[in-house]
């Protein structure tokens, strides 16, 4: 909401959460101009079916999404003032499609190491994280988006960068730390300790 590059659209999407909180944040966010909210009405049932955070980022993009450039941001990061500028300004002058940023990571409220973007890399798969990464919508449609089966819940983010290095895109660096990452007991340790990614 206080990023300095102000062509911006914010698209928030629920996946039908339980958190008794999220009728009040969707409110207030919903009065915002450059906000558009949308919710699904996936069961419990259905979830087991999809990787449901990359059928939710794929539907904003699809069905709502107007911009050139795409961001991701999940409910534990957090993009600082300047993030979209920066990217952007990066990528148009540089004719890149992806680019992604240095990123602090934050463990129980205390910085524990960065992220550093330093160099290109021909492949993101498990070196970035979906909150550092910028794309355009151009990458974004060549490659069919982010790929959402069930088998892909523990990285779904992963998963597409592949699909990027699939088709030959770089991950070009921005060496400034643009985004903070608050690790929590977020969809992979769920994955990776043998719970469902929703409980």
């Amino acid at each position: 909401m206080n990023q300095s590059y102000d062509d911006l659209e914010i698209i928030v999407a629920d996946d039908n959460s339980s958190d008794p909180r999220m009728p009040a944040v969707l409110e207030r966010l919903s009065k915002e101009p450059n906000v558009t909210v949308f919710q699904s009405a996936v069961t419990d049932e259905e979830r087991a079916h999809k990787a449901r955070y990359a059928t939710m980022i794929n539907a904003a993009v699809r069905e709502y999404s107007m911009g050139d450039y795409l961001f991701f941001l999940p409910d534990d990061d957090i993009f600082l003032h300047n993030k979209v500028l920066r990217h952007v300004a990066a990528m148009e002058a540089n004719k890149w499609d992806v680019s992604y940023s240095s990123q602090a990571i934050f463990r129980r409220g205390e910085h524990v190491s960065n992220r550093i973007a330093n160099e290109v890399l021909t492949v993101g798969y498990n070196v970035v994280d979906h909150g550092q990464v910028c794309v355009t919508r151009n990458a974004f449609d060549a490659v069919n988006g982010w790929p959402d089966d069930a088998k892909y819940w523990s990285g779904a983010d992963a998963y597409f960068w592949n699909r990027l290095t699939d088709a030959g895109y770089l991950f070009h660096p921005i060496n400034e730390v643009l985004c903070i990452k608050n690790e929590r007991d977020g969809v992979q340790n769920k994955v990776f300790s043998g719970r469902k990614p929703w409980e």
